[in-house]
């Protein structure tokens, strides 16, 4: 995947692995594991470097304190949309907070779509206890409606495929 060579993708790297140094998934690994994950399954789908970047720091609005003018600073303002889209404001209720992500993810560009059905498919693949992972399904489901609603432009068959491997790993259950 010739696009993970990429410049702009690998200073994305590097700053997400910086702003989650200190942070762990679930399962205890880095959780640097996961934005690599991500944009890992997004360059299998796209050679467009400012998309596998923004998948690189799809986490970083939201996680790490890092803001929208951070980032298009450092990485322009394509990539900044993208990444901003992906973020859930969680100064909101938990409930409002999915209420307006689904919402606008009825209308965000198919990149950003892309990058979401990533970040899905790799959280299912991350395999937690059975508890969690039936309420995270339920409602990584539900969204994923509205992801593949609408206007998927050219990444269509690769979300459609993404969402049905997320539906898969859903019915094979936890923990593995």
């Amino acid at each position: 995947m010739e696009v993970l060579k990429n410049s702009l993708v690998r200073r994305a790297a590097a700053f997400a692995k910086e702003k989650h140094r200190h942070q762990k998934r679930r399962n205890g690994k880095p959780y640097f594991t996961h934005p690599e994950g991500v944009a890992e399954i997004v360059a299998v789908y796209s050679k467009d470097p400012e998309v596998v970047a923004a998948a690189y720091l799809h986490d970083t609005i939201e996680d790490t304190g890092c803001d929208f003018e951070n980032i298009e600073e450092r990485f322009g303002k394509k990539v900044a949309q993208y990444v901003s889209a992906m973020s859930r404001d969680f100064r909101k209720p938990k409930l409002e907070s999915l209420r307006e992500f689904r919402r606008d993810m009825k209308k965000a560009s198919p990149e950003v779509k892309l990058i979401a059905a990533a970040d899905a498919l790799h959280n299912a693949r991350t395999p937690v206890d059975r508890e969690f992972m039936k309420r995270w399904f339920k409602k990584a489901l539900e969204t994923l409606k509205v992801i593949g609603a609408g206007n998927l432009g050219c990444y269509r068959e690769a979300i459609t495929s993404l969402i049905s491997e997320v539906r898969q790993e859903a019915k094979r259950g936890f923990p593995r």
